[in-house]
């Protein structure tokens, strides 16, 4: 999608909406987001595209995998990030930086020094060590839970249909279960209700540094069904 005239309400909106329905499949074909000024972009969690010539007052892209978006010539006001984002080889000039932290607490950054390090510290393609790579269905789980408490485990959910279409959902959802780190409510007024599920400590499944004890003896059970 592109914009000559750029400018206003109107087109922040839309360049806005623009940005929160950018593909979440590698195999769609290569959104384009070309010439907008956006005042408050929010990104999907997983998404895939290229965004040109673009100027964001204001992004959020905490508990986002932002490694197949390509930024070429663009700039940010504000990011919000968090330790968990991970990023692509490209980002925007960034000019100031609220960064959170597994605790939910907030730094804020303005030296471009600073900011860079954190930027490239969260780059996937830098990251040479982890202490515990996630099997990619519990790292779904856990991106979930950072945006929102619960998830609804069922086929006309976008977020529930992400798990439960997964082959080894039944086997991780047990584990999970047996340490007792997965909440399950069934909620519904009338019919059959719907099974929600929430994720304990699910900040603690993405630590870069010391891990809790009770997460890494979970993510190691679930490592051990693919052996």
């Amino acid at each position: 999608m592109s914009r000559e005239a750029v400018g206003g309400i109107l087109s922040s909106n839309l360049g806005a909406l623009s940005v929160a329905c950018l593909p979440e499949d590698d195999r769609s074909e290569n959104a384009r987001i070309s010439g907008w000024q956006i005042i408050d972009a929010i990104f999907p969690l997983n998404p895939v595209g290229t965004l040109k010539d673009t100027y964001l007052n204001r992004m959020d892209v905490r508990g986002c995998n932002l490694s197949q978006i390509e930024f070429d010539n663009c700039q940010v006001g504000e990011v919000v990030i968090s330790t968990n984002t991970r990023l692509g080889a490209t980002f925007p000039v960034c000019h100031s930086m609220i960064l959170e932290d597994a605790n939910g607490m907030d730094t804020r950054l303005h030296d471009s020094d600073d900011i860079l390090s954190h930027i490239n510290s969260l780059q996937v393609f830098q990251m040479q060590e982890r202490i515990s790579s996630l099997p990619e269905t519990l790292e779904i789980l856990v991106r979930l839970m950072l945006r929102g408490h619960w998830v609804r485990l069922t086929r006309d959910d976008t977020r529930g249909k992400r798990l439960i279409s997964r082959d080894d959902w039944l086997e991780i959802r047990s584990i999970l279960e047996r340490y007792n780190f997965l909440e399950i409510k069934n909620l519904g007024a009338g019919g059959k209700p719907s099974e929600f599920i929430h994720l304990r400590k699910a900040t603690e499944f993405l630590s870069l540094s010391e891990m809790d004890p009770e997460v890494r003896i979970v993510i190691d059970s679930i490592h051990r069904i693919y052996l």
